[in-house]
């Protein structure tokens, strides 16, 4: 089995935001189509520690599509499963999600994260469905 794990530079400063999130497509474009699965990073859609929830749904509405769409032809190039995280919009307030793409590029599936971090809660990120029963 071949994995890949993307783990592009971290940063916190909003001016290189554009530049890490360039980064993760060029790299997702240079997976082998020999893969397994492929899995990148935590807010994969805003690729900087955000501080402020206009920060992060600014930066998110900016790239989901796109980051979407590159995990979704990734996988059906690669014949990959493709696990990426970004927010994702539900009932009006946006959770924390990891989306699975299947070998044919197809979405599979979305896991809403449980164990909310700190910064998630005040930037306003949903959390209140953490407390509803989950199989």
């Amino acid at each position: 089995m071949k994995v890949c794990i993307m783990q592009p530079p971290y940063s916190r400063e909003e001016t290189v935001a554009d530049t890490l999130f360039a980064y993760k497509l060029e790299q997702l474009a240079q997976c082998e189509p020999d893969l397994d699965i492929i899995v990148l990073p935590e807010y994969s859609d805003v690729s900087y520690a955000a501080g402020t929830r206009e920060e992060i749904l600014r930066h998110h509405e900016k790239n989901i599509d796109t980051l979407l769409q590159e995990c979704a032809a990734a996988a059906k190039r690669c014949g990959a499963l493709v696990f990426v995280n970004a927010l994702c919009p539900v009932d009006g307030e946006y959770r924390n999600t990891t989306y699975i793409y299947d070998r044919e590029g197809n979405l599979a599936g979305q896991y809403f994260k449980r164990h909310i971090p700190p910064v998630e809660l005040q930037a306003g990120i949903a959390h209140g469905y953490t407390e509803e029963f989950s199989e």
